[in-house]
């Protein structure tokens, strides 16, 4: 068998055999066997070799390319496992790892980083690189220096933002949906207490009770009947769930036309 054709894309080589095969060779096969031009003649046995080498070689551009921002090794792995087989995948792992190019401790301490930027807290960081791969012991090193600090003012930042989606809201009911969405953002108990209290004023005045509580229960009070017993404990525990006083729901039932 001999080489047709040879045609330079970049840093890879499309190679038309003799038996009507193309193959694409990374250069590195290509200077490896001195393929630089045509009808030189190649047996199989060499063909099937550098196929195989071709590919760990193919393998490990794609993982160079992938890494143009830190990446866990479990990325990596993951990634490259999409298109290559799990032993090939190991090795070039391996290689890129001896090559300094994966390193899940740099990489926490990137990850860190770029989450605090976009206003994450430290159990979501934590969660997901260990989702991501990184050993416990990594992730507890690369959260030694955490910046607490910065995590209180994203922790108020990411509050003050959801605000304006609590107006329809009780009181009660804003600080529970606040502090579970500060929860779900990944910021401790204790920082979300600390912005909590710092924002304390802003959650008190983000509904008016009164009048959202009237507006509750005139609604209900066309769905059920308020002289049935069960239909009136079916308002007054929805309205307790919404987040209202009981004494101030009862209130409203005491009130004749109040509410009306």
């Amino acid at each position: 068998m001999k080489i047709e054709k040879i045609t330079k894309v970049g840093f890879y080589y499309k190679v038309s055999f003799s038996d009507d095969r193309v193959i694409k060779f990374h250069e590195s096969i290509i200077i490896k066997y001195k393929w630089f031009k045509k009808n030189i003649i190649i047996d199989e046995t060499t063909l099937e070799k550098a196929i195989v080498e071709n590919e760990f070689y193919l393998a490990l551009d794609k993982g160079i390319s992938y890494l143009k921002r830190p990446r866990s090794r479990k990325e990596v792995s993951i990634y490259l496992s999409k298109k290559y087989e799990k032993d090939l995948v190991s090795e070039v792992v391996k290689k890129l790892t001896d090559l300094n190019l994966i390193d899940d401790y740099k990489y926490a301490l990137y990850f860190i980083e770029i989450s605090q930027k976009k206003s994450s807290g430290i159990n979501k960081i934590k969660n997901t690189l260990l989702l991501n791969g990184v050993n416990v012991d990594i992730v507890e090193k690369a959260l030694s220096n955490y910046d607490f600090t910065l995590d209180v003012i994203n922790c108020e930042k990411v509050l003050i933002k959801y605000l304006p989606s609590l107006k329809k809201e009780s009181t009660k009911q804003a600080y529970f949906k606040a502090k579970n969405y500060l929860i779900s953002k990944g910021f401790s108990n204790d920082i979300i207490t600390i912005a909590i209290e710092k924002n304390a004023e802003k959650i008190d005045n983000i509904s008016d009770d009164d009048t959202l509580l009237l507006k509750h229960f005139n609604k209900l009070k066309a769905k059920y009947d308020i002289k049935n017993k069960k239909d009136k404990d079916k308002i007054i525990r929805s309205l307790i769930n919404k987040g209202f006083n009981l004494s101030q729901i009862l209130k409203l039932f005491e009130g004749g036309n109040e509410y009306d």
